[in-house]
């Protein structure tokens, strides 16, 4: 009788036991990490944040981790220097630690800036209503049809408050930005843009730079500074003046 409620204790404790250790297994499983190879594909999407100058809000750019040349894209930081693809932005606003991203639509951000910051590439004039808006160059058509974004697409302007929202394109469709600037008092930005002149699927020195003017207050979309009859009658002068 005793050999017999020996062995039952042995098989309960071992019973239990084992149990106890499938149990700890499972939990292992559930709250450890999991450390493998498969994992080696997460992205460091986040990049160093930046102020946008006295306001509530911060901006952080998201880095494109992917296989493709950064060279492809040029520099898609602001003002720094840095050569790194942004496909897109998260704004954080530091008093009530509340975010979002700048959009949703795939995208390569390839400039941004306040435009009364900009003091090379984009010449200004002053602030004034300008100054409430950050300006962004915006890969997100595949215009050239080789199945990717990137320079060889076109850049369009687009605008947002200082918020981040309100994001929308102000330049034309199939018009590469090459550069702008506003005027002080003014509300409008003067914008440079390359068409696709020859139909070739590239914007180059080949091609037509047409002047386009948007006013900030009105909104829509830029507008040719000059019409079609007076460039053709300009042409007609020049080569009248100075060609023999």
């Amino acid at each position: 009788m005793k050999s017999f409620i020996c062995t039952f204790t042995s098989l309960t404790a071992a019973i239990l036991l084992s149990g106890c250790n499938g149990g700890i297994k499972e939990y292992q499983k559930e709250v450890i990490p999991d450390t493998s190879a498969k994992n080696k594909n997460n992205f460091n999407f986040f990049d160093t944040p930046g102020p946008i100058d006295s306001s509530r809000y911060v901006i952080y750019p998201l880095i494109k981790e992917k296989a493709e040349e950064l060279k492809e894209y040029g520099s898609s930081s602001s003002g720094s220097g840095r050569s790194k693809i942004y496909w897109n932005l998260v704004f954080y606003n530091t008093l009530t630690k509340q975010y979002h991203l700048l959009d949703t639509m795939k995208m390569i951000v390839n400039f941004y800036d306040r435009e009364a910051d900009v003091s090379d590439e984009h010449t200004t004039g002053g602030l004034g209503i300008a100054d409430q808006f950050i300006f962004y160059k915006i890969i997100c058509c595949d215009y050239n049809k080789d199945g990717s974004l990137d320079e060889g697409d076109p850049k369009y302007l687009y605008i947002s408050d200082m918020a981040g929202n309100n994001f929308k394109q102000i330049s034309p469709n199939g018009l590469d930005i090459a550069g702008w600037h506003t005027i002080k008092g003014t509300g409008k930005v003067f914008i440079d843009a390359i068409k696709d002149t020859n139909d070739d699927k590239k914007f180059d020195s080949d091609d037509e730079v047409i002047p386009l003017v948007y006013d900030l207050a009105k909104g829509g979309i830029a507008e040719p500074v000059f019409s079609n009859e007076f460039k053709i009658n300009t042409e007609r002068l020049f080569k009248k003046t100075w060609h023999k």
